[in-house]
């Protein structure tokens, strides 16, 4: 609800293009809390799928480096990954040729994903 009120978007710098992602409702929900010891402001952070999902859209070479080391640093729930991607995907307004774009590059984050739960 804050995401639709308050029209938050996560933008992504793609060359000279930016690719704006629609959070989804619950993403606060999502996010995780950075404790930085001050009571009135709440830091969150968006959770790695988000974080993972969105760098979908631009897929640069700094993007697959961060997608390997939250592989290598965190356990992903493949389904859930899944999941979320179907959701934003569907909410994400954009040109078909740019949501099968995405797509693969989402298939190829899915391999990677699979990749790494076998070294673990």
């Amino acid at each position: 609800k804050l995401a639709k009120e308050s029209s938050i978007k996560l933008d992504l710098e793609v060359g000279h293009q930016i690719v704006f992602w629609n959070l989804l409702d619950d993403y606060w929900k999502q996010a995780e809390e950075e404790k930085i010891g001050l009571s009135n402001i709440n830091l969150r952070k968006l959770n790695v799928y988000d974080i993972i999902i969105s760098k979908c859209a631009r897929y640069s070479a700094g993007d697959m480096k961060d997608i390997i080391s939250t592989l290598e640093n965190r356990k992903i729930d493949e389904k859930f990954l899944r999941q979320r991607f179907a959701v934003m995907l569907k909410a994400y307004i954009a040109y078909p040729t740019q949501k099968r774009k995405i797509s693969e590059n989402f298939e190829q984050v899915l391999r990677l994903v699979e990749e790494y739960k076998r070294r673990k």
